[in-house]
């Protein structure tokens, strides 16, 4: 390896270890010390790092792990394509075109693109030529309009530029990041105005991602890691609006009432009288419950979808009449969702003890599971909460109750596990119930002594609750 290589390896290693260092000063829940970094001595010290990472950059990992010259093929053609689409597009809808006009200008003004005058002369050879188009979005005021880079079309040699790239890190448990969320009194939501253009594209790599119309991106969008923090520090500088109008934000997808300080949710049901299956399976992905709190509402969109399934509909085919109706009602009934109000903050001050409640049921067409967390006050109230819920349908092959309810009181050993993981709180108590007599028997069963289907979730439910000591009752 290149000794210069070597050495901006090591200095980015440092600079990262470093960096990992100053956060967890800075982001230390229990901070002894009176000498806390303020936001601004943070702020100038990641400025400080950038510049001095500013010029290395284009590391080893750059030029080593992905080819310098890949053939991707002929992708000017098919983005002049989409552009003669984009163009008709844009010429028949006035407000498109406005919105759009904006979007480029607001690119060139930030300087994350930059225009070429020499388009005629660059080929596919030289550079991928970047398709793009615009998706709107009527019931979102302050960005009504979501334009799409479409780094996964095919050339004609059946690659894309995504193809090549260095694929990003796991996704943030979004369940986890929600439910820890819930134990705190006080929630912070914030937002990072542009973040997915934070990444500047080398000088030497900005021919590699031409966008047409004559311009080129000189930031890369891509995803980056979430994480929720919270620390003891006392920030006298930030301000808060303290008035009593309604304030609604969707912090990591999820609608958040701020003033009564509640999960609410709002769904857009579908005008269409006419179903396909892909009408449903749209329907279904609109509401985002991560935390299962609409775990009853989510199962039978659920069921719905296995049924169609069984009919073996192609996604384009109508859905049959009787099936249909059954749908439509369903869909008809959604908006009643929107006066759901579920309480964020799920303990209390002055605790005494929490008891983390946990349920499962089954029947012939699924299984779930639920918890609920009890507060019980020094002054010996208590008041329980809606925690999380999983839901799982029911396989194709016909099992028994009793194999259904097992699976049940597993889905519920996982779920209390990840509930206990992500509150990182002290539990006095944790209880599971179950209403199988039999899956409590096979429970507390040696597995060896179980047939194969049954010992594998004994052995695993038994794993799962022998560290909080879970008792089972019915």
């Amino acid at each position: 390896m290149d000794s210069n290589v070597l050495s901006d390896a090591i200095l980015l290693h440092m600079l990262n270890s470093k960096i990992d260092r100053e956060l967890q000063r800075l982001f230390q829940l229990n901070l002894k010390t009176t000498e806390v970094p303020s936001l601004q001595d943070f702020f100038s010290f990641l400025e400080t790092r950038c510049i001095q990472l500013e010029s290395i950059r284009k590391t080893d990992f750059d030029t080593k792990s992905i080819p310098e010259n890949v053939n991707l093929g002929d992708s000017r053609s098919i983005a002049s394509k989409r552009l003669d689409q984009l163009w008709k597009r844009l010429n028949c809808d006035p407000k498109l075109n406005n919105l759009y006009t904006k979007f480029i200008e607001e690119y060139l003004s930030l300087d994350h693109m930059e225009e070429i005058t020499n388009i005629d002369d660059i080929t596919s050879v030289e550079g991928f030529f970047l398709p793009h188009h615009g998706v709107l979005r009527a019931g979102n005021r302050s960005r009504p309009l979501r334009v799409v880079f479409n780094g996964s079309q095919k050339t004609d040699l059946d690659i894309s530029l995504n193809d090549v790239l260095c694929k990003g890190g796991v996704i943030p448990d979004l369940f986890s990041i929600m439910l820890h969320g819930r134990k705190h009194a006080y929630f912070f939501s914030c937002d990072i105005s542009h973040m997915f253009r934070q990444i500047e594209i080398h000088p030497h790599q900005t021919f590699s991602k031409n966008s047409l119309e004559k311009s080129y991106l000189k930031v890369l969008e891509c995803p980056c890691t979430n994480g929720v923090f919270h620390s003891t520090n006392d920030f006298s500088d930030l301000h808060f609006d303290q008035s009593s109008e309604e304030s609604i934000t969707k912090p990591l997808g999820v609608l958040w009432n701020s003033s009564s300080d509640t999960f609410c949710f709002k769904v857009s049901p579908s005008t269409n009288h006419i179903f396909t299956k892909r009408d449903v399976h749209s329907q279904i992905a609109r509401i985002f419950d991560p935390l299962g709190l609409l775990g009853p509402v989510i199962s039978k969109a659920k069921f719905f979808m296995q049924q169609l399934w069984l009919l073996k509909l192609e996604w384009h085919e109508k859905l049959p009449v009787p099936v249909a109706a059954e749908w439509a009602s369903f869909v008809q009934s959604l908006p009643v969702l929107e006066k759901l109000k579920i309480p964020r903050f799920v303990l209390s001050e002055n605790l005494e003890s929490i008891i983390l409640y946990g349920f499962s049921d089954a029947l012939e067409k699924g299984f779930g599971a639920v918890t609920y967390v009890s507060v019980i006050r020094n002054n010996g109230d208590r008041h329980s909460q809606l925690l999380c819920s999983k839901s799982r349908v029911a396989p194709l092959k016909t099992l028994t109750i009793p194999r259904l309810e097992l699976s049940a009181c597993l889905l519920l050993s996982k779920l209390v596990r990840k509930v206990i993981n992500a509150l990182k709180t002290n539990l006095s108590q944790v209880i599971l119930f179950s209403d199988s007599t039999i899956a409590l028997s096979w429970i507390k069963t040696p597995p060896h002594l179980l047939k194969t289907f049954v010992a594998n979730r004994v052995a695993k439910i038994q794993e799962l609750t022998e560290l909080f000591m879970a008792s089972y009752f019915f």
